[in-house]
């Protein structure tokens, strides 16, 4: 890729001048903002939901049987407007943010639902060392 670079006015004062020079894009680092936690804590709608992590495939999320799998990937959370698919260790640390909180959001969402159907969550909590 080509970048732009705007210098200062010419000789003649009329404009300024613009150099060329070749701009090799640079790639994100991986993150590692939740290395190493069993759990993190988000808060959904004002109050508290505790979301547990896979050290490799990141926050776990709750299914209709009360068991866990990992978020398998994120699509579209990528910036301008380019829909992409991510596994946990590709995402930067504002994907993974972001995934976490999608993960709480469901496993909120899963809860409540579990509590109609007269269930308990028993394995999710299981896995949380409750």
């Amino acid at each position: 890729k080509i970048k732009a670079a705007w210098g200062p006015r010419g000789r003649s004062g009329r404009g300024h001048v613009m150099a060329l020079a070749i701009h090799e894009p640079t790639g994100f680092s991986k993150s590692n903002l939740y290395d190493g936690l069993r759990s993190v804590v988000v808060h959904v709608s004002g109050s508290e939901e505790e979301v547990p992590m896979d050290p490799l495939r990141g926050p776990m999320v709750l299914q209709l049987d009360g068991t866990t799998t990992h978020l398998q990937t994120v699509r579209g959370i990528c910036g301008g407007g380019q829909v992409a698919e991510k596994l946990w260790d590709e995402m930067t640390a504002t994907e993974q943010t972001c995934a976490l909180h999608i993960c709480a959001r469901k496993n909120r969402f899963m809860k409540a639902k579990l509590e109609e159907l007269g269930a308990t969550p028993a394995q999710f909590l299981t896995g949380l060392g409750k």
